[in-house]
């Protein structure tokens, strides 16, 4: 018998021990392994293309962005929008105390 059956073996037996109160808790478990497990995969799918996509904030090609995302997507969009200030302006505003 190879390592993989023969673990599995036990699993068995170890959960066939268990007491059935214990077997919703098991079973809970295992399906959070299984989430897991895709969530990994498709992580894995998506590579760092994915990473760079989302980290636009909007810009990302995933259609399920949350509220607050799109908020901040809006609100990035209006900070891109708004005349940049000369390094030395901003010097003497410093220097000024001014925020």
């Amino acid at each position: 018998m190879d390592t993989l059956t023969t673990d599995r073996q036990r699993l068995i037996e170890a959960i066939n021990a268990l007491p059935d109160e214990k077997l919703i808790e098991l079973a809970s478990f295992v399906e959070y392994l299984q989430y897991k497990s895709t969530k990994q995969k498709e992580v894995k799918n998506h590579g760092s293309s994915f990473l760079m996509s989302i980290a636009g904030l909007g810009a990302s090609a995933e259609t399920d962005v949350s509220e607050r995302d799109e908020v901040l997507a809006r609100i990035r969009q209006q900070a891109e929008a708004l005349p940049m200030e000369s390094e030395s302006r901003v010097q003497t505003w410093k220097s000024e105390g001014r925020p």
